[in-house]
């Protein structure tokens, strides 16, 4: 991920090849490398989101709200 930035920023997000502009190829490598850590930290609990989903607690005082 390191490299393609060094390489992003050194050749910009589009170069000339055959007399015509392409996309750097290092672009995709790093968007393709970006999404596969957002899915592994997803995956892993690391998201905002499954921190904020509710959980089922399971503790012998299912009804606090009854004495």
């Amino acid at each position: 991920m390191r490299e393609t930035e060094r390489h992003i920023q050194k050749h910009n997000y589009v170069i000339e090849a055959d007399g015509a502009f392409k996309r750097n190829p290092s672009v995709g490598i790093q968007q393709a490398a970006i999404q596969q850590a957002r899915l592994l930290a997803a995956e892993l609990g690391m998201t905002p989101v499954p921190q904020s989903r509710p959980t089922i607690r399971e503790d012998g005082d299912a009804d606090s709200l009854v004495d």
